[in-house]
């Protein structure tokens, strides 16, 4: 906790513990699980279909949040508000409804979550200091499990009503900490050349990771969990423990850098499909092969929890970052798992099933060295939570700069914004007059400038290294 305190100032801790309430609440009662399909069950009405749907219009909520311009955090702060108070509304009448209804409340209510954890990009960013946000995935997470677990166990173990009362009580939780959360009414930040579609360049390999990984998850629980389906008190009571503590590892040893991380990950997951092909379903074989399996979802989770989280400050619109990612990993959650049914009713065995699962991780080991390689340049933090280590916001500024111009058009900006004159700039590069009129036009054009002095005015030269 003293950790907690020299990181997070009070307004800081409140708006991550909202955020981990609110991920709780979609998590315990719109995820896959028991309170959803009991209570999909007590009215008659097919729990994989609002399952299905609950996953697709959670990813279309993150994603469709992210063009949303905002006014400012605050602006931002009072629209959560009101779609938090329209997702306490639903819920409080999905136990009254009559069953039908449930196929249009549920992806609805998926929909409001969706747009609103996207959302929370601006306000992570503008009410939590820099110095705090590696605390947010941990805290978050943390709590998020916190909500799940006892949720998912009263439905299991007590009764459905006692689960979704204790859905219902974090949802309450998170509207209470978001009214009284205070975030500044404008959020300052440096000027950025972000070109459209710059994060989608930039990312779109970690995206492609995220999926296949979460595909492969959702192809893989889905095929384990019936094999085990006698263990169903152990798994309600246990299955987050692994989760939670890979989480806590990486957050006590920030040393850790993402690659390595991944590919623990990975071979973790590797080892524990093995195991399922070669132990019987017994307790020890359950808890071996769970143990392994959710321990490397966590560190998987940690993983692109950590970008969105500690990097906000790489794009422009954080929503960009957080909606995309948590989209991928639902839509790679979606479509392992429609994946695994379709199989199933193919007659396909769970051990087979853990073979193409084996092929799956050969290829992400190929896949994580290009994220690696891609995202480096860019992300402000290189590891978990060193927030020191990663570029200045300057840098980052050059970086977005070099992503627009070629290699002697660099060259070129750099003498420019240094004061150099046209002919110095030939002497020092060895090339013609003309050639560096022609480098100066493109450099303008690229950059949207009028001329020389309107680029040394926004590039000052001790505002940039060489």
């Amino acid at each position: 906790m003293a950790c907690c305190r020299n990181k997070l100032d009070a307004n800081g801790l409140t708006a991550v513990l909202a955020f981990g309430l609110l991920v709780g609440w979609v998590v315990s009662l719109l995820y896959e699980g028991p309170l959803l399909y009991s209570l999909a069950l007590g009215k008659g009405v097919d729990g994989g279909v609002i399952d299905a749907a609950n996953l697709l219009l959670l990813a279309v909520g993150l994603l469709a949040a992210i063009p949303v311009a905002v006014a400012s955090p605050e602006a931002c702060r009072r629209l959560l508000l009101g779609a938090a108070a329209a997702c306490f509304a639903g819920t409080l009448l999905l136990p009254v409804l009559p069953g039908p209804y449930l196929y249009g409340l549920f992806p609805l209510l998926s929909l409001l979550a969706g747009a609103s954890m996207a959302a929370w990009g601006h306000l992570l960013k503008s009410a939590v200091p820099r110095p705090g946000r590696p605390l947010i995935a941990p805290l978050a997470m943390t709590l998020a499990c916190l909500v799940l677990t006892p949720a998912h166990a009263l439905t299991a173990l007590v009764a459905p009503h006692w689960g979704f009362a204790l859905a219902i009580s974090a949802l309450a939780g998170y509207c209470l900490l978001l009214s009284r959360l205070r975030v500044p009414a404008r959020t300052a930040c440096p000027p950025e050349l972000d070109a459209p579609g710059y994060v989608l360049r930039h990312f779109l390999v970690l995206y492609l990771s995220i999926f296949l990984i979460t595909m492969n998850a959702g192809f893989m629980f889905q095929a384990v969990y019936p094999l085990f389906a006698r263990h169903l008190v152990l798994s309600s009571l246990y299955t987050n423990a692994p989760y939670v503590a890979a989480v806590l590892v990486c957050a006590a040893f920030p040393g850790f850098k993402r690659l390595q991380t991944l590919y623990a990950g990975l071979a973790l997951w590797g080892l524990s499909l093995i195991l399922l092909t070669n132990l019987d379903q017994s307790v020890p074989s359950f808890l071996a092969v769970i143990t392994g399996m959710l321990f490397a979802a966590g560190l998987f989770d940690y993983f692109w929890w950590s970008i969105f989280t500690t990097d906000l400050d790489s794009v422009k619109n954080p929503a960009t970052l957080v909606g995309s990612i948590l989209a991928a990993t639902i839509l790679g959650s979606l479509t392992g798992g429609q994946l695994t049914n379709l199989l199933a009713s193919g007659g396909m065995l769970p051990f087979d099933m853990a073979q193409w699962g084996l092929i799956a991780i050969l290829a992400n080991m190929v896949l994580i060295g290009a994220v690696n390689r891609r995202l480096a340049p860019i992300l402000v933090n290189q590891q978990f939570l060193e927030e020191d280590q990663g570029p200045s916001a300057e840098e980052l500024r050059l970086g977005m700069i070099r992503e627009k111009l070629s290699p002697r058009e660099m060259d070129v900006f750099l003498l420019l914004r240094d004061g150099c004159a046209n002919k110095d700039i030939c002497d020092s590069l060895h090339i013609s007059i003309n050639t560096v009129k022609t480098h100066n036009r493109r450099i303008f054009a690229k950059l949207g400038l009028r001329d020389r002095a309107e680029l040394q005015q926004q590039f000052p030269p001790t505002r940039l290294p060489n």
